[in-house]
């Protein structure tokens, strides 16, 4: 069952649509906590599920040439102050989803520092 929208505090008409009785008008949210963490943790699934075919095939093959080491160490820092706000909102979703990420983010630095030939000549 689908209804309408609420006003907010300072008269402004928000509109929004609400899923059954799962929500608190008055505060402004649309959904409930568990709702909101549960899109979180679906959304964090489908982004940190998609490393997987890049770490998968890159641990198969070895080949790193085209993996961009700098991209991902940026990504690993971004990933990883992602982390500190999941933990200063407490937010599961956001906390579960970067630690996997940067898990596999890691691994394939890990593996560009092993498999690249390149690294192996600057020592």
């Amino acid at each position: 069952m689908w209804t309408g929208g609420w006003q907010s505090s300072d008269g402004a008409q928000a509109w929004c649509f609400f899923l059954k009785e799962q929500y608190v008008a008055e505060e402004g949210h649309l959904l409930d906590s568990f709702w909101v963490e549960a899109i979180g943790i679906l959304a964090g699934t489908l982004t940190t599920g998609a490393y997987v075919p890049q770490v998968l095939r890159t641990m198969r093959t070895r080949s790193v040439g085209d993996i961009s080491f700098l991209m991902y160490a940026i990504l690993a820092m971004g990933i990883g102050l992602w982390i500190v706000y999941g933990v200063l909102v407490q937010s599961v979703s956001v906390i579960l989803a970067n630690t996997v990420s940067l898990g596999m983010i890691l691994a394939m630095l890990i593996m560009k520092i092993r498999f690249d030939g390149s690294f192996r000549k600057h020592k």
